[in-house]
Parts: structure tokens; sequence; C-alpha cells
């Protein structure tokens, strides 16, 4: 693998590391408001799809081993497991198919729809585990894990659009 494409790996993760750190505990909910989903949609609108699942892949490795990479300065398996990891572990996988349905697309159409399909990917295993985890059932895991960040996760999308494109561009230019 080349040392351009491991760089770029290790800053997207490095971005969502950041991004999670910018969080507002919500009080009807163990998840918390972050910026995570701006830095997944972005790490899956610049790189290809297996550098965008292993961005974020490490991402989750970081977290996982203990480093505090998660919201809020969370680290640790117990992180990945509770109410809140559902939606961290479909990181890797809401990029990949984020970057599968945009990546060497131009237009807006093809980004907009794999940043859906990577939002409904994130919102369907965080919630599926928010609501085995806490036993709160599933209508109600929706309206705490879900229903409330749908406008606000829609909008990062449409910003990790827009950064997107001149990001992509000036990264095209350094490897040519």
């Amino acid at each position: 693998m080349k040392t351009q494409k491991l760089v770029f790996i290790a800053l997207m993760a490095a971005i969502v590391s950041v991004l999670a750190q910018i969080a507002i505990p919500l009080p009807f909910t163990p998840v918390p408001f972050t910026l995570q989903v701006f830095g997944v949609v972005l790490a899956g609108l610049l790189l290809s799809p297996a550098d965008a699942f292993l961005s974020m892949l490490v991402y989750i490795l970081l977290g996982a081993v203990g480093i505090p990479v998660f919201a809020q300065f969370e680290a640790g398996l117990a992180v990945l497991t509770g109410p809140k990891g559902g939606f961290l572990i479909s990181f890797p996988l809401a990029a990949y198919i984020i970057s599968a349905t945009s990546y060497k697309r131009t237009g807006w159409l093809f980004p907009g729809l794999g940043c859906l399909a990577g939002l409904a990917i994130i919102y369907t295993i965080g919630t599926l585990q928010l609501s085995t985890v806490t036993g709160m059932g599933m209508v109600k895991a929706l309206y705490a894990g879900t229903i409330p960040f749908i406008p606000f996760d829609i909008a990062k999308a449409a910003l990790a659009i827009i950064v997107a494109r001149p990001v992509k561009k000036a990264l095209l230019s350094l490897s040519s």
C-alpha cells in the first residue's frame, strides 16, 4: 500500500476522532449529538471504498484498544458493546457504501444517495444495538437514537458533499 493512501486513511480516522469530541449530551438518550457523521461521510466521499472502510476500521480499533477517540473521550470495548456501540461499529460499512456509490462519479445525485444509504446503515445498526442493550424496544430506540438526529445528519452529509468537492480536487492534484 502506498504511503499516501496510508496517510489519507490515518488522516480520516484522526478527523473523525477530533469530530467525536464536539459532542453535546442529550437528556433523553445515551447517544450524544456529535460531528462524527460528518467525518464518516467525508471519508466515504474522499476515499476509495476500501480505504474509506479501513479509515473507519482504524478509528474503531483505536477506541477498542483504549485510546479515547470516541465521543466525550470515551474508549474501550464497553463503549462498542454498549448503547452507542452500534452506531460506531456501523461506520466502516457506512463509509464503504457512501464511497462505493459516489467514488469517481460526478454530480450530486450519487453522493447524495450514497450519503442517505450510509445514514440508513448507521441508523439501522445503531438503533438495533441501542434497543437490544437497553431493552427499550425498537420504537423507543428510534425516538432516542435516530429520529432526533435525522435532520442534523442530513445537514452534515450535505455539508460534507460541498466540502468534499474542492478537497477531492486538491487531493487528486497531489497524487498526480
